[in-house]
């Protein structure tokens, strides 16, 4: 669906057309890196109360530091959002450090789906993996946070141009996705 492809997508749209399409989100490593993480957003300043709109929390991520899955699971626990335990796995030693245990055996997403709806109790929990990039390049880390911010902010501001270019919708004539006319026809209205 083109509309997930959006940089720069406000969170409050991407959760409405989530739901809208009978699918769950939830924030990862909610309290890790600053422009990385939605507790660190000027969005989530403005507004923590967008949070009770998510499914569920990434309660640990075993890329993230310590600190920063104490915070997320605080974040599931104040929300009495279902906790996941995610690995964060971009390198093949990372895959299955964290886990997630359910109360009972799922055989397709929407039993996934249906149990992270119910707030089932879910375990969230792993090994912290330790040789990320951010660990192994320390205090310098923080550059790769400030070029990501960048990043992203360039992008957005680029394809915001564009689509100002092109009108509040993206080529209204032949949608992209016909599953979208529904949703882009009530952002209209």
């Amino acid at each position: 669906m083109r509309l997930l492809e959006m940089r720069g997508l406000p969170v409050a749209v991407l959760i409405d057309f989530v739901h809208r399409h009978g699918g769950i989100l939830g924030p990862a490593h909610p309290c890790g890196e600053k422009y990385m993480s939605f507790t660190n957003t000027k969005r989530y300043y403005r507004s923590p109360e967008l949070m009770k709109r998510f499914d569920f929390v990434e309660a640990f991520n075993s890329c993230e530091p310590e600190c920063s899955n104490e915070g997320a699971m605080k974040l599931a626990q104040k929300y009495k959002k279902p906790g996941i335990g995610g690995s964060d796995a971009h390198k093949l030693e990372c895959v299955s450090q964290g886990y997630t245990i359910l109360p009972k055996r799922v055989n397709c997403e929407t039993e996934l789906i249906s149990l992270i709806r119910q707030k089932a109790p879910i375990e969230a929990g792993g090994t912290l993996y330790d040789k990320t990039t951010k660990e192994r390049i320390g205090k310098a880390s923080k550059i790769l946070a400030y070029s990501f911010w960048f990043y992203n902010k360039s992008g957005e501001i680029i394809k915001r141009h564009k689509r100002r270019k092109k009108g509040e919708v993206e080529n209204p004539i032949d949608p992209i996705d016909p599953i979208e006319i529904p949703y882009l026809q009530s952002r209209q209205g």
